[in-house]
């Protein structure tokens, strides 16, 4: 699967800019730049691709490729970056949670059967949570979060 023809070009300006800088500036100095670069791009995507779009399932899979596109230009130019902050931690547990499959298998639990949990109750929504070993969605984003899949 191939990334989003609308991200493409902006991925690779930022691919430019990374290479550019990361030969230029010290470490600390390039991270603290890109942490704020990743902070700002994971709040728009969540703002104004994740809480305005409705995905299909299909939808959901191209935009965790998407996002994938993201993390590994991360870990091109940062050891383990997209495992930290810099990787836009909220967004990768969002997009996760959207992709769970229909049916439960590997110990994974399904679409379903997190939508039904996590809209039942605020204690069904934090099961799903720690179940999932998530650590940067509320359970009232969880909600948000499966409510924008349709089908």
């Amino acid at each position: 699967m191939n990334i989003t023809a609308e991200f493409e070009a902006p991925l690779q300006t930022l691919e430019r800019d990374m290479s550019f800088l990361h030969n230029a500036l010290a470490t600390a100095t390039f991270r603290r730049i890109f942490g704020e670069v990743f902070e700002f791009l994971g709040e728009s995507l969540w703002r104004d691709v994740l809480m305005r779009e409705n995905f299909t399932r299909n939808g959901a899979a191209q935009f965790y490729r998407d996002l994938s596109a993201t993390w590994s230009l991360i870990d091109n130019y940062i050891n383990d970056g997209s495992s930290s902050d810099l990787g836009m931690p909220k967004l990768r547990e969002a997009a996760t949670l959207l992709n769970l499959p229909e049916k439960a298998q590997d110990g994974l639990m399904s679409f379903t059967d997190a939508s039904d949990r996590a809209f039942a109750s605020n204690a069904g929504a934090t099961g799903v949570l720690e179940e999932l070993n998530f650590k940067n969605l509320t359970y009232n984003e969880v909600r948000l979060v499966l409510g924008r899949r349709q089908g």
